[in-house]
């Protein structure tokens, strides 16, 4: 019996492999197979803009809310203590509106504590309320522009 004859290929072939196969791999991803033709053939067609009414529709209705030097929220003259009343007398004045729909003017006195103004506009903004205005009332100088802000001269 014959022994057969030596093989000539190494043993180890994985090594080899894996080392082909990654320096395969870094020339294809480092490499950039994109011509400067192809890259200029692409066109993109935008679309156009015609001109329209870029005014926002006007709410149908305005609620004023009203913020007393004390910080007493009312609505027509109604105190409103706690946010349930609150939510209770924004669903009545809005009827079958939406939130979007509705303008809230919030009239706060110049002396009243800001804290309540935050929390007033806060819950109106959870609410939907978009069209909120945070109007500053006060005595009849408050108007002169000549004023400094906050009063003081």
């Amino acid at each position: 019996m014959s022994t057969p004859p030596p093989s000539v290929a190494p043993r180890n072939l994985t090594s080899l492999v894996d080392t082909v196969f990654l320096l395969v791999f870094s020339l294809l991803a480092l490499s950039d197979v994109r011509s400067q033709d192809a890259a200029e053939l692409v066109r993109v067609e935008l679309p156009g803009v015609e001109p329209g009414d870029l005014a926002h529709p006007t709410p149908a209705r305005r609620v004023v809310l009203e913020v007393t030097a004390g910080a007493e929220v009312r609505l027509d003259d109604a105190p409103l203590a706690t946010r349930a009343e609150l939510d209770r007398a924004l669903a009545r004045a809005r009827g079958e509106l939406l939130p979007e729909e509705l303008v809230i003017d919030i009239e706060a006195d110049r002396s009243a504590r800001q804290g309540v103004m935050v929390e007033l506009l806060q819950h109106l903004r959870l609410a939907g309320f978009v069209h909120v205005r945070l109007l500053a009332m006060g005595a009849a100088d408050a108007l002169d522009p000549a004023r400094p802000f906050g009063g003081v001269r």
